[in-house]
């Protein structure tokens, strides 16, 4: 599973690296929260949401998955929408 967080990283077009030196810490930290292997603390989530703006909440680091399933969800409602043709 990917984090909001790598996925608005991915958006601007970062690197771990540009990121991690931004709010200091080491890119395999970064890493291992991207993946949702480590949890970051209070204090890491408010940087990286400082660092980004208005992209994302501590809520969304510190919680990813479930945003994670608001994404699936959204990604399915949107599925209803789609038109399909028969070819014959």
């Amino acid at each position: 599973m990917h984090s909001p967080l790598r996925k608005l990283r991915k958006a601007h077009g970062y690197t771990l690296s540009h990121v991690a030196i931004a709010v200091h810490i080491d890119p395999a930290t970064l890493s291992r929260i991207e993946r949702c292997e480590q949890v970051p603390s209070v204090d890491l989530a408010e940087r990286l949401v400082q660092f980004y703006g208005n992209g994302l909440s501590e809520l969304h680091i510190l919680y990813p998955s479930r945003y994670q399933l608001i994404d699936q969800v959204t990604t399915i409602e949107g599925a209803e929408n789609l038109t399909y043709t028969a070819e014959s």
